[in-house]
């Protein structure tokens, strides 16, 4: 990262049902000399920025500047396992069933 710079962090889904936390290594040196921020945050504490997400989300997707990546199931019966693979964090992108 350059200097100064910026990285947010947010979502744990494939780890919720853990009962010992998360730890994980990071470059010390490299952030105290560049001077780099981690932040966490939590989408609910952006509530209120909503209708002003949607909108700009909607935009970016009819111009194909955003595309939504999908993991796409077949058959009801196949429901259970593609719940789990989702708990675990198999794929990238919204989970679908199609029945």
């Amino acid at each position: 990262m350059k200097p100064g710079g910026r990285t947010a962090v947010c979502g744990a889904r494939a780890n919720y049902n853990d009962t010992t936390p998360q730890m994980c290594t990071y470059p010390h040196h490299e952030i105290i000399t560049r001077q780099l921020k981690i932040e966490g945050f939590m989408v609910r504490s952006w509530q209120h920025k909503d209708a002003e997400y949607i909108k700009r989300m909607l935009k970016w997707m009819e111009e194909g500047k955003l595309k939504a990546k999908e993991v796409d199931t077949v058959g009801f019966e196949n429901m259970p396992a593609a719940f789990i693979k989702m708990l675990k964090g198999d794929g990238l992108g919204k989970a679908i069933v199609k029945v």
